[in-house]
């Protein structure tokens, strides 16, 4: 089973040889590495060269006028010649036992979803494993550290939108709408690096409002499209997607922009078609870690008693 390995690649000398070195020496050799380079200024383009003049059979290479993460993955997703799809940041890096630990629970499932480990290039900041059940899916948002069946991505087209921030949610709903069957693994073997220069860290200090309007407007489309009916899961996914949305941007936002920021995306949540006639405000997941659970009804409570001012200030102080 071959399994290809999409890496959008913008100004990443630093850490690109780093990235490619870690895949080049999994313990699983039947892979292709498919370098989408979005329009770098830097030598990343010189390394990748290198790479393939070293190792032709395993690389792909295209190069594209800057236009974002999203739009390279769906390249490599178009000509990604495996049976399933992984993708990494170049930033990131794998455990050598990474392919091999994913695809050994394979069963020609779906999605294979498995968790990370944030590290700052010295040391391990913390771990994240999933536990084996069906929120995970919902939990585990990100694009990297899982595989998904070829046939299944394409079968359905299911592509990165050009958002701002929130692709890899859409992509995450996308793929549970329209699955048929999963594993999920309690492993870690894939390396997230807090990197200054990343979208995440960025958005932390341009004070420019990043909503999440056309996100869920676009996932409200595709749970209609497709029928699904579990709307207690939907909503308590996009209050959560919201939520995060204004911990990620604490820093850069004042405090009315903030509230300004949340009360527009939960009367937008509230309000869309596929939450029609579901009354519950407060929300509750038995899957998800209990202070999360808090967080999200302390935030839905203080909107509701107009107080959530008060807990924006405090939210800035953390």
């Amino acid at each position: 089973m071959k399994v290809s390995i999409i890496i959008p690649v913008y100004n990443s000398e630093q850490y690109l040889a780093r990235c490619i070195e870690s895949i080049l020496c999994q313990s699983y050799q039947n892979f292709e590495i498919i370098l989408i380079n979005d329009g770098s200024t830097d030598h990343s383009e010189d390394i990748i060269k290198s790479y393939i003049t070293r190792f032709p059979e395993k690389f792909k290479y295209e190069f594209q006028k800057n236009s974002g993460a999203p739009v390279a993955r769906n390249k490599g997703i178009d000509i990604a010649h495996g049976d399933y799809i992984t993708f990494v940041d170049s930033d990131d890096y794998l455990d050598a036992d990474f392919l091999i630990s994913l695809i050994k629970y394979n069963e020609d499932k779906d999605v294979i979803i498995s968790g990370y480990k944030k590290t700052d290039g010295e040391k391990i900041l913390y771990v994240k494993k999933p536990k084996i059940n069906y929120w995970s899916l919902f939990k585990y948002t990100t694009n990297w550290a899982n595989l998904y069946k070829t046939s299944f991505i394409k079968e359905n087209n299911i592509r990165f939108e050009r958002f701002r921030i929130g692709e890899d949610v859409d992509f995450t709903f996308n793929c549970i709408i329209h699955l048929n069957s999963y594993a999920i693994i309690s492993y870690a073997g894939y390396n997230y690096f807090t990197n200054s220069s990343s979208v995440t860290n960025t958005i932390n200090k341009v004070k420019k409002i990043n909503s999440l309007t056309d996100v869920l407007y676009c996932m409200n489309k595709r749970a209609i499209e497709s029928n699904y009916k579990d709307k207690k899961r939907i909503y308590y996914y996009f209050v959560k997607t919201s939520i995060f949305n204004i911990f990620i941007q604490r820093k850069a936002l004042c405090v009315v922009q903030l509230k300004n920021l949340f009360e527009n995306e939960y009367t937008l949540i509230k309000s869309l078609e596929c939450l029609k006639e579901y009354k519950t405000v407060f929300v509750w997941e038995k899957n998800e870690e209990l202070y999360i659970n808090l967080v999200l009804n302390i935030f839905i409570l203080c909107y509701k008693l107009k107080i959530l001012k008060l807990l924006l200030i405090c939210l800035k102080k953390v």
